[in-house]
């Protein structure tokens, strides 16, 4: 089977659903070990493996004034550990805990805000 790119359909934080716009593009980092190399002196070398929290970034979900959807992410932000799930366009879906991070500023052009999610351990497939 070959590999499916496209579009996400949502983002679910804290039990909310929140749409994503069809044309964003999510990097998303399923977490686990940063792997780097570092030279010996007798020519061999050794693997250095470093935690890292999972992620979502470079996305953007759509903001609906009506449901209070910036209000809501102002308020989640003050969280720690929620439930955070990322669907694709093909279904699949990846669930975590974690917390929204930096700013997330709405765009009333696009009626949407860039968001960026992280958290411990991994995000696993549902």
């Amino acid at each position: 089977m070959s590999a499916q790119g496209g579009s996400v359909k949502s983002l679910t934080i804290n039990g909310r659903r929140m749409s994503a716009p069809a044309d964003a593009d999510f990097n998303v980092y399923l977490g686990g070990p940063e792997n780097a190399g570092e030279p010996n002196g007798d020519g061999t070398a050794r693997k250095i493996s470093t935690g890292k929290l999972w992620s979502i970034a470079n996305g953007s979900v759509v903001i609906d004034h009506d449901r209070g959807d910036q209000e809501y992410l102002h308020d989640v932000s003050e969280l720690s550990d929620v439930p955070i799930a990322i669907e694709y366009v093909n279904g699949d879906v990846f669930q975590g805990t974690g917390f929204l991070t930096g700013e997330y500023p709405y765009s009333s052009q696009s009626a949407s805000a860039n968001i960026e999610l992280m958290g411990p351990g991994n995000l696993t497939k549902q």
